[in-house]
């Protein structure tokens, strides 16, 4: 059987291998690389992303910078430039004395100060406040700069205007005191003065100046010599004529010229007028004729003109003597009575009129008689009171004899309603209905005075009722009221009268209400449902209808 051969010993003996070493390759530190690099790469970046907030930071502050120093511009420029509060606008004496009594400088500068003050607290950081307090500082400067400019231009006008008004109020004394040498020289040394003064103000010029002085001094010597001119001393003007002849300019030197001839014009005017008065003896008529006859052209003009200035004066001097005349002898009068307390050189002094006046008063009185108003004179004076302005005026005293007191206090009221204009055209507005009823019912001489008469107290009487002026309806509802034609009863027949002449005479009156009026009344009271309406109703419904009692 076969036999599997056992190997119970090496066929060969081992030997030592010879000792070979291994070398791995060499590898790079790639992880630590790579680490290094990312760590280099993340400082990089967290800088970047530093250096990108710190720029946003820097933004968000220079945003609140610039909106800052927008709010300071805009406040600069509202104390510069505003119309209620912009410095620019402070002219004169406005700029340079303060209420307060800051100089404007201090109290614009303090204004916006403040305004920046408040703004810089407005601000969130101490970065912020610092920035803008450096920028805000620059524009204060400027601020203070154009305030300053301001300041001193405004001083430099208002010296100017302070020695323009110096002249003018020079030249003002020169034509006040054109008769004062002394004060004259005062002026003329306090306009040569504020001239130069101007100049040093502008830097004029010498030759400047002096032409200044002369447009300066005219206007005051003209005043000189037109106010000589004026008093009549035409000598004296030509006199200081030839002395400042040098400190006039040509256009000053022609318009006194023309000053003088016209003086001249006048004195021989006067004189002229004068001779031919007294020539006359003061009878104006003949002094006017002479004039006409012996004088032409401009001279004739002038010497009839002064002429009958002379009468005018002369004629309102006597009406104003016989005016105080006529007070003096009705006080007299009234005190006592009677006339013959009233001294003889007063009522010798009085106007005609008004001492005739005062007698037919008097005389009237004297016989108990009572004064009964005259329907002619009371429509005259009624008249006058709404169309003539001479009214307020008149010398009602005149009329006393021919108005009875009651119809004396009328128009003496009425006389003191023509100085209220409200009052006036009251009484002018109501005069106009009276005489357009008088005039449609063609009321002639008398009968429209009476109307006129009895208008005015019924019209009053009615006011007096109301208590308040009446309107047109209601004064035209009186007006028609007075003008119904009826009768008045008499012992053995009646008469035919209207409404205000049955009143004027005391006398009872029965309307006659005409056709058309019964119809108009009839109509009424069977609209109101009174279907057959009687006389009485009829009476009572016109009776009503015109205010009749």
């Amino acid at each position: 059987m076969p036999t599997v051969p056992t190997y119970d010993n090496f066929q060969a003996a081992p030997g030592a291998l010879p000792q070979t070493r291994l070398t791995a390759p060499e590898m790079s530190d790639v992880a630590g690389q790579e680490a290094q690099r990312m760590g280099q790469g993340l400082q990089r970046a967290g800088g970047e992303l530093g250096r990108i907030a710190l720029d946003m930071a820097q933004q968000a502050n220079q945003v609140r910078i610039n909106d800052a120093m927008n709010k300071a511009v805009a406040a600069k420029n509202r104390l510069i430039y505003d119309p209620t509060e912009g410095f620019v606008h402070l002219r004169g004496e406005a700029a340079l004395s303060r209420p307060d009594g800051k100089a404007l400088d201090q109290e614009y500068g303090e204004k916006l100060k403040k305004n920046l003050d408040e703004i810089e607290a407005g601000l969130g950081n101490q970065m912020q406040r610092e920035t803008f307090r450096q920028q805000s500082g620059q524009l204060m400067s400027q601020f203070n700069g154009a305030l300053t400019q301001h300041v001193a231009k405004e001083y430099g006008a208002f010296q100017y205007s302070v020695q323009e008004g110096t002249i003018q109020v020079a030249r003002d004394q020169m034509a006040l005191a054109w008769g004062d040498a002394e004060a004259l020289g005062q002026s003329r040394d306090a306009i040569k003065a504020a001239v130069v003064e101007q100049g040093r103000l502008k830097g004029l010029s010498a030759k400047q100046v002096e032409a200044n002085l002369v447009e300066a001094l005219s206007p005051g010597h003209a005043a000189v010599i037109a106010s000589a001119a004026d008093a009549g001393k035409l000598d004296y003007a030509r006199e200081y004529m030839k002395q400042v002849n040098a400190e006039l300019t040509p256009g000053a030197r022609l318009q006194i010229q023309k000053t003088l001839d016209a003086g001249d014009f006048e004195k021989r005017t006067q004189d002229q007028a004068d001779a031919l008065y007294s020539k006359h003896k003061g009878n104006i008529s003949s002094a006017l004729a002479d004039a006409r006859t012996n004088l032409s052209g401009k001279e004739e003009d002038a010497v009839v003109t002064r002429l009958k200035n002379y009468d005018a004066e002369r004629v309102a001097l006597r009406e104003r003597g016989q005016k105080d005349a006529a007070d003096q002898a009705w006080r007299i009068y009234a005190q006592s009575g009677g006339m013959g307390k009233i001294p003889p050189s007063v009522l010798a002094a009085m106007d005609g009129r008004d001492l005739e006046a005062l007698r037919r008063t008097a005389r009237a009185e004297s016989e108990a008689r009572e004064v009964k108003t005259d329907p002619n004179i009371y429509y005259a004076l009624t008249i006058a009171a709404t169309q003539d302005p001479g009214f307020k005026n008149e010398d009602l005293r005149r009329y006393f004899d021919r108005l009875s007191p009651t119809d004396r206090k009328h128009f003496i009221d009425l006389q003191a309603k023509t100085a209220r204009p409200e009052d006036i055209d009251q009484v002018a507005s109501a005069q106009q209905q009276v005489n357009a009823v008088i005039k449609s019912l063609q009321f002639k001489n008398e009968q429209a005075g009476v109307f006129t008469m009895q208008a005015n107290k019924a019209l009053f009487a009615a006011q007096q009722e109301k208590g308040r002026a009446l309107n047109q309806e209601e004064r035209q509802k009186v007006l028609d009221r007075l003008v119904l034609q009826g009768e008045t009863r008499g012992v053995l027949w009646n008469s035919n009268a209207r409404a205000f002449e049955a009143e004027a005479a005391g006398k009872p009156f029965v309307p006659k209400f005409s056709d058309a009026d019964v119809r108009k009344a009839t109509a009424a009271l069977q609209r109101a449902g009174i279907t057959k309406p009687t006389e009485a109703q009829i009476e009572a419904t016109l009776k009503a209808v015109y205010g009749v009692k």
